[in-house]
């Protein structure tokens, strides 16, 4: 038998409103290579010279969220991440949501690697993931740390900040926070303050941001990636 050779995937996505998903696509960078063709309302390629991918009309297309997934591993994930940043930002002055459809995620560290999201208007859901070489252990980790990385990866990799946002605050009534390591307790708020955002939870996203101000003042000159990463989210926070 001769050797199976698979040259190229390329993902094909349905699109309830094909004029609405090419002009998000086209805020993050993308150029539709089909606009000038006899389909071209039924029918996009959308290119940024990195990614490829192609979409066709469903217009009886019911929207739940996530329709399909695609998984890229990629280096470099923050270039990427802003190179999608940077173009949406030229266009309307901010970044694109986090929450709803469409959205866009922000890199987030987790146990296996440094990953983003983006969901398009039809639910369509592109995940970007950078992988660490080795895996991340918290078998030496306190137990209320270990529930915050878990909680971490409900929120960024299952998508589902409520019940990241049930497991921290559950963790908290449990914890002595006076005996956790003060950056750890930061983290968790940081988080907190988050998954309030992404849930349009105000009220918990002001208390927590307090919170989390609160033992920032507490944690010393740290270096840690893991709390760098936090530290620079808590520095966005505009809530």
């Amino acid at each position: 038998m001769n050797e199976i050779i698979v040259k190229k995937s390329v993902p094909l996505l349905p699109a309830v409103s094909m004029e609405q998903t090419v002009a998000f696509y086209k805020e993050l960078g993308f150029t539709n290579l089909y606009e000038n063709k006899k389909r071209s309302r039924g029918y996009a390629i959308m290119d940024n010279g990195y990614l490829n991918f192609q979409l066709y009309s469903y217009k009886k297309l019911t929207v739940p969220t996530p329709t399909n997934m695609y998984l890229y591993e990629v280096e470099n994930i923050d270039s990427l991440y802003e190179l999608f940043i940077s173009n949406y930002k030229q266009i309307h002055g901010k970044v694109p949501p986090r929450n709803g459809l469409p959205r866009v995620g922000i890199p987030k560290n987790l146990d296996a690697d440094r990953r983003f999201s983006i969901t398009d208007p039809n639910g369509n859901h592109f995940i970007f993931s950078q992988p660490y070489s080795h895996k991340r252990e918290h078998s030496d980790k306190s137990r209320f740390e270990k529930l915050y990385w878990e909680s971490n990866t409900l929120a960024y990799s299952h998508e589902s900040p409520i019940e990241a946002k049930k497991m921290l605050e559950s963790a908290i009534s449990r914890a002595d926070l006076q005996s956790e390591l003060p950056e750890v307790v930061f983290q968790v708020y940081v988080l907190l303050t988050d998954v309030s955002i992404l849930l349009g939870d105000t009220k918990s996203a002001k208390k927590y941001y307090s919170d989390a101000s609160h033992w920032f003042g507490k944690i010393g000159n740290q270096t840690v990636e893991d709390l760098a990463d936090s530290i620079e989210q808590y520095q966005r926070f505009d809530v």
